[in-house]
């Protein structure tokens, strides 16, 4: 039986997620592609097996294996509905909307069959696994401290904010790193402007984690750094490579990380979510709704 994924949404990100389909395509993972966009310009010259302009004509016409959804937030929870009430898997981009209260009712009501991804792709970057690796603790230790750095020279997009855009991945990744709920942790620092943000949080186990976050800088800066009681981590997203240093400051190796796309790994990830035809939900609802309430609570353009 043939596999159709349907892409909801193409304009800046959903056009990334159309290139790493379409070579999911040529490579087989996929037989036919079909995206839907609101705006009919939009859609004209994608390498698209067909187009829509509704998200219910594309599902009433295609036989649909998953469908992603790549639209501004706030759109994000009525599509998604329509989605899983025709228990279609679907893989919905971060953040969960932009209201915490729906996103609680939504997650409430979550059909007990769902397969529900939600794009949280640095959880699929090479890098950042190898952290979970029995070798990683044995270099660095136990992790204390996360520090996450996103500087762009891009200009802000119309209704973005940096905490809920730019950092978004920042909260998932200090979160998931520590082990420790968002929520649980008292913030020391928070510093907040237009273009934007820096926070530092501290948790009951004395852990802590910061980011430092900014559009229209004058560099481009992606980084994770780690500190264990080991050793220390750096993970630079733009060259690719992590650096280990020991407890003295002595750099013990820099490993070239494979060019690997984490959008692919996120990809892949869903596919076989398909495949296995298991309820699940990724990251898990605990967590999903941790950080829905922390950005709630801590950005302050953030919708109520």
């Amino acid at each position: 039986m043939s596999t159709t994924i349907g892409l909801v949404g193409c304009g800046r990100w959903g056009l990334n997620h159309l290139s790493v389909l379409s070579t999911l395509r040529s490579r087989g993972f996929i037989d036919r592609l079909v995206v839907c966009d609101i705006n009919p310009t939009t859609l004209t010259g994608l390498e698209a097996d067909q187009t829509y302009t509704s998200l219910q004509a594309m599902m009433e016409h295609e036989h649909l294996a998953g469908v992603a959804i790549v639209t501004p937030p706030e759109t994000h929870l009525k599509l998604a509905k329509m989605v899983l009430d025709k228990n279609l898997p679907l893989l919905l981009e971060k953040p969960l909307s932009d209201n915490h209260a729906a996103s609680k009712t939504f997650l409430a009501e979550l059909p007990n069959d769902s397969i529900l991804v939600v794009g949280y792709l640095l959880r699929h970057h090479e890098g950042l696994l190898q952290t979970q690796t029995a070798a990683f603790a044995k270099a660095i230790g136990s992790i204390r401290d996360v520090v996450y750095t996103r500087r762009t020279q891009r200009m802000r997009p119309n209704g973005a904010t940096p905490i809920s855009t730019l950092a978004v991945h920042a909260a998932d990744t200090i979160a998931w790193l520590l082990a420790q709920p968002l929520m649980d942790g008292e913030i020391v620092h928070a510093a907040h402007s237009e273009n934007a943000a820096s926070w530092r949080i501290r948790f009951p186990t004395g852990q802590t984690g910061a980011f430092d976050v900014a559009w229209a800088t004058s560099d481009e800066r992606r980084l994770v750094e780690i500190e264990g009681t080991r050793g220390r981590a750096r993970i630079d997203f733009g060259s690719h490579e992590m650096t280990i240093i020991d407890s003295s400051g002595v750099v013990v190796r820099t490993e070239r990380l494979a060019d690997s796309e984490p959008l692919l790994a996120e990809w892949l990830h869903f596919l076989d979510s398909i495949k296995a035809g298991l309820p699940s939900v990724f990251p898990d609802i605990d967590r999903l709704l941790d950080q829905s309430e922390w950005l709630d609570i801590n950005d302050p353009e953030n919708g109520r």
